[in-house]
């Protein structure tokens, strides 16, 4: 059929050209007709070759980010308490990591381990469990067993997303470590200086490029690199600073603010809303002239009821 259906097209100009569909409602007559006229050999000859053309058609399947991200984390909900309950009633120990497969899929990394998992899996990769997941997603996303090199697999977007969600898991992780606050405390850092080393007397250490700042406001594709690098390994993390060390840290910040520095975010100024217009000299020359009249009417009311009483 299609070779009939391309020497009817040979003659026609682009545009003019037959839909298969359409050929096949105008000459279907003749189509049955020869069909009708091939030998058996020649059908199972012709059936073979329509089915090896069907087995070989590749399915062109458009992902669902948003569905498949859905999809993950009901099933490792489900699966996080089948295993809860089978640690409770077998006395079992271990751990799963599953990381998405590429940098364009939304769901989120999935851990799950027992304390004596956890110890072993710090004894061997010297990693917290969750920096170890981190860790074989970068590597999965980022093709490192193919010897690839990163900044041509990971988009910048995914290296900014990666390295806010190692500072953010650090940080509550530190906070919550020493009881620094009862509220979950959202990295600041536009403030870091005041909100975050003043105020929680913690300190990320190790940052890779300049002050901390926001890794969106990094500009070079290579120091995100080196940035999620270091936070990943813990060559970059969260410390807890003496009481010292925070007082030395602020005198050291009043002094740069002394020299010009814009070390502190300035408050914003609260916009107050106007309800009513000012009114205009005229009226409020009548109203207070009323306002006098209604007092002074009053006045003589009181006098004279007092008259009527002495009376």
């Amino acid at each position: 059929m299609s070779q009939k259906l391309n020497e009817a097209n040979l003659a026609l100009p682009v545009g003019q050209q037959w839909k298969l569909t359409v050929f096949i409602a105008e000459h279907g007559q003749e189509l049955t007709t020869g069909y009708c006229c091939l030998s058996a050999s020649e059908k199972e000859k012709l059936h073979r070759k329509v089915h090896n053309l069907r087995e070989n058609c590749v399915k062109i399947v458009h992902s669902n980010p948003k569905a498949l991200q859905k999809q993950v984390n009901v099933m490792f909900n489900n699966m996080e308490k089948e295993w809860e309950n089978i640690t409770s009633r077998t006395g079992v120990k271990g751990f799963y990591i599953a990381v998405h497969g590429d940098v364009e899929h939304f769901h989120e990394s999935k851990i799950f381990y027992t304390p004596k998992a956890q110890s072993f899996i710090k004894e061997i990769s010297h990693l917290d469990p969750k920096c170890f997941a981190l860790k074989f997603e970068s590597w999965v996303t980022g093709d490192f067993d193919t010897h690839a090199d990163v900044t041509h697999c990971l988009p910048s977007t995914k290296l900014i997303s990666l390295c806010c969600t190692n500072i953010q898991e650090g940080l509550n992780a530190i906070m919550k470590k020493y009881n620094l606050s009862k509220k979950k405390v959202k990295m600041n850092y536009d403030n870091y200086e005041q909100k975050v080393i003043e105020m929680h007397g913690i300190a990320l250490e190790g940052w890779t490029c300049g002050k901390v700042r926001n890794p969106s406001k990094i500009g070079h594709r290579k120091d995100l690199v080196m940035l999620l690098d270091a936070l990943v390994n813990e060559c970059c993390l969260w410390i807890q600073l003496t009481k010292e060390q925070v007082e030395n840290h602020i005198a050291t910040n009043h002094e740069r603010v002394k020299n010009g520095e814009s070390i502190y975010k300035p408050h914003k100024a609260m916009k107050r809303k106007v309800t009513g217009g000012a009114k205009s000299v005229d009226i409020i020359g009548d109203t207070d002239s009323s306002e006098d009249e209604v007092v002074d009417e009053d006045d003589e009311a009181q006098g004279t009821e007092g008259a009527v009483v002495v009376g």
